[in-house]
């Protein structure tokens, strides 16, 4: 049906940074508001809805129609951040612009500034870190919470955007595996022992520290 779309309904069900809609087993119904679906097979789902007291939830029974979706559900992001966390930091790459639930998407609205370059430095073990520093711990049993007005605070520095790299060399390696414990990822092996990070991450770091003139 052209009315069905693939949903990102949890960070759970993806196990990568990059986001396809080809990966996603989730999917919604959602008919465009001026849509006349009268005659159409949707209209049988519609009344079966009805039929099943869907239209009289707390949400459908104030919309006019009432299968009628808000905007979120008409948007995708490119970048998208999770609102909780465990052992990494669940951010992702969404180039087909998959509709998400529970994500914070963000914008770059600068046009010469690339999406990739943030999406690295968020993935970089400094965005982890910033992460941690503005993130909550308000729910107990080592989650992590980043909430809109949490991720509004992350500094991002202009650097990041204005030195010339290839970011599609650097970070795609990284979005295609799967995501790692940040510790195992970073090859840390306690306190007196070397750094060991995986390559992935230590060219992402390489990189986005070296924009930062911290090689």
């Amino acid at each position: 049906s052209c009315f069905v779309e693939p949903l990102v309904r949890s960070p759970s069900v993806v196990d990568r940074p990059l986001v396809t809609k080809a990966d996603i087993e989730h999917f919604f119904l959602r008919i465009p508001d001026d849509t006349i679906t009268t005659g159409l097979k949707v209209e049988d789902y519609i009344e079966w809805g009805e039929e099943n007291g869907y239209h009289n939830r707390s949400g459908p029974r104030r919309r006019s129609p009432w299968w009628k979706l808000p905007r979120q559900a008409f948007n995708g992001y490119k970048i998208l951040i999770s609102r909780h966390h465990h052992d990494h930091f669940n951010c992702f790459y969404n180039p087909e612009l998959a509709v998400a639930n529970s994500f914070y998407g963000l914008i770059v609205h600068e046009e010469s500034f690339s999406e990739l370059a943030l999406m690295a430095y968020l993935s970089s073990t400094l965005g982890v870190m910033m992460s941690e520093i503005f993130g909550r711990t308000n729910q107990g049993q080592g989650v992590l919470n980043t909430y809109g007005e949490d991720i509004d605070v992350f500094p991002v520095f202009r650097q990041v955007f204005t030195t010339d790299v290839n970011w599609d060399e650097v970070l795609f390696p990284y979005l295609q595996r799967p995501f790692r414990n940040i510790f195992e990822d970073c090859g840390w092996n306690g306190p007196d022992a070397p750094l060991s990070p995986s390559p992935e991450r230590a060219t992402l770091d390489e990189v986005v520290f070296g924009c930062l003139g911290m090689d």
